[in-house]
């Protein structure tokens, strides 16, 4: 009756017929789906649609269409109808795809089988459109909140305060670039950024370059102002771990570490959704882009897609995720990164809403100073505010980067 209500409806009602374009005949059984079907050829290519259109169609099956024409209850029900079929539909679809499964492909062949099944299993009918009135409305509200709290942030805060100046902090949807030469401490710039925004996100830091072990060692480094060296080689005291073990646990700040081996962008999108699911997200860390696997041939059409799965990812879950990325190395010694050196990894730069270049001039010394206080942050491009840079000091026995103030 569902179907029926549905055809009918769009062979009368112009606001029914407004959903052809997202409507699958698949989803229909019988004759109801060359109905559909030939309803969206009409409605693509501009004809007009009426059952007498319909009657030239389906000439053997006119009796067929008087009735299913004047079966229509009531077009109102019209999206709620067609994300019942869509569900059952898509429901059906997916359960054969888990039940064609070959047990004899390997686990990553199979992850990737269920990730392209989950795909295709979204929902698609919910998709709508706001009006413009009605978006500012709720932004003015979150606005209006932020004030209440005495916070002018409408995104979640950095932890920077320099930062936050120029990008309003972390922003559902987003996709941050943080590209760095070899030796410019991307790896660092992406544990600083997560400890220091841990405290009022859910953070997850996926190292594709690093085991968990050694991030957790560059963590202890970071909070205890114990040199890494000393920590990876175990020279330290037993006073100096138990004094370790009391301050971290004392800290409010915690976030969680996936070092999978498995580095197909299918794995790694998967990971990312469970762990929202199980834990909740707020920002996803990813170290670092040119280390992931993809479906293409090429490693330029990989980091493409990748970037394109990741930043829909952060718009399909409403989080934001920090992308590390290799740049090429410079041309001379002085010059400071720039978007040009993101043109080798793909799209980067377009699907990017934030870039930012950590650089250290200092790097190119022989003698470095133990705290580098010439490195700043470029902000390389910037779809919230303006470009700039913000000054930094990096200290390399940490394995740190922090804002000067």
């Amino acid at each position: 009756m569902i179907e029926i209500n549905i055809v009918a409806s769009f062979m009368q009602s112009d606001y029914a017929k407004a959903f052809l374009g997202k409507t699958d005949p698949l989803w229909f059984s019988g004759f109801n789906q060359h109905i559909v079907r030939a309803l969206k050829d009409m409605y693509y290519s501009a004809q007009p649609i009426s059952v007498n259109a319909l009657f030239k169609i389906f000439p053997q099956q006119a009796y067929e269409l008087s009735q299913i024409y004047s079966a229509i209850s009531s077009d109102k029900s019209i999206e709620s109808d067609l994300l019942i079929l869509e569900f059952e539909y898509k429901k059906k679809q997916l359960m054969n795809d888990l039940m064609q499964i070959d047990e004899k492909k390997s686990l990553a062949e199979i992850q990737s089988v269920l990730s392209e099944s989950l795909e295709k299993s979204r929902i698609s009918v919910l998709d709508r459109s706001f009006t413009i009135t009605q978006v500012s409305g709720e932004v003015l509200d979150r606005i209006a909140d932020a004030v209440n709290r005495g916070d002018n942030l409408q995104g979640i805060s950095t932890g920077w305060k320099y930062l936050d100046k120029f990008m309003g902090g972390y922003h559902k949807g987003n996709l941050i670039i943080v590209g760095g030469r070899p030796g410019m401490g991307k790896s660092a710039l992406g544990l600083s950024l997560a400890v220091d925004c841990c405290k009022w996100a859910k953070v997850l830091f996926y190292t594709i370059e690093m085991s968990k072990e050694e991030l957790a060692q560059r963590y202890i480094s970071y909070f205890s102002n114990i040199e890494n060296y000393k920590i990876r080689n175990a020279s330290i005291t037993l006073a100096q771990i138990e004094d370790m073990s009391n301050t971290m646990y004392s800290m409010d700040k915690d976030f969680h570490i996936i070092d999978s081996t498995n580095r197909h962008i299918d794995h790694i999108s998967a990971q990312i959704r469970l762990h929202k699911v199980k834990y909740g997200l707020n920002i996803a860390i990813i170290d670092y882009l040119q280390l992931i696997d993809g479906n293409a041939k090429s490693r330029y059409e990989i980091v493409s897609e990748a970037s394109k799965r990741l930043k829909q990812l952060a718009k399909e879950l409403g989080i934001t995720v920090i992308a590390l990325a290799q740049l090429k190395r410079e041309e001379k010694a002085s010059d400071k990164p720039s978007l040009s050196d993101l043109k080798e990894s793909g799209q980067l730069e377009q699907d990017a809403d934030v870039v930012l270049f950590p650089f250290r001039p200092s790097y190119y010394l022989e003698d470095k100073p133990e705290i580098e206080l010439d490195a700043e942050l470029i902000i390389a491009k910037n779809r919230h505010g303006q470009c700039g840079s913000i000054p930094m000091a990096f200290e390399g026995k940490f394995t740190r980067y922090k804002e000067i103030l």
